[in-house]
């Protein structure tokens, strides 16, 4: 999967040239264009596959539940970060956006301001899921307010 979340955000290649030139089996291959690819018809009725930010996200979320199933629920973020090419600081939002908790992180002060340090995170994933029921209410509110 990560291998198809470095291929260009527009695909030109058929699904057999994506497995050849990047070694996935073509049953993978399909089932990544079909899930995580918008079909586009040029003129000449080449199909081209387009990653939409919506599908780049979904890939992504994906990948990082995947890896976390796979080690336990629990992994370093900064390796799972450069192995998807991703900076720390947005890997830390999706993260969070999947509900991960990361023991042991602490805030820094740089220049007066508290910021969050990012690096050498442990990202975890406890079940079941709790949200932030709180924010949620609020954000309700706001939306009935306006």
């Amino acid at each position: 999967m990560i291998k198809f979340l470095s291929l260009p955000r527009i695909i030109k290649q058929s699904p057999v040239e994506i497995s050849e030139r990047n070694q996935i089996d073509l049953p993978i291959v399909k089932d990544l264009l079909e899930r995580f690819t918008q079909n586009s018809f040029e003129m000449d009725e080449k199909v081209k596959y387009i990653k939409t930010p919506p599908l780049q996200h979904k890939i992504i979320f994906h990948i990082i539940i995947l890896c976390l199933h796979l080690n336990n629920y629990k992994t370093d973020m900064n390796i799972l970060a450069r192995s998807m090419k991703i900076d720390n600081k947005q890997m830390f939002q999706y993260c969070k956006e999947i509900g991960c908790n990361f023991p042991g992180i602490k805030n820094e002060y740089v220049d007066d301001k508290k910021i969050k340090n990012v690096k050498n995170l442990i990202l975890e994933l406890k079940a079941p899921l709790r949200f932030n029921l709180e924010r949620e209410i609020k954000r309700n509110s706001n939306k009935q307010n306006h």
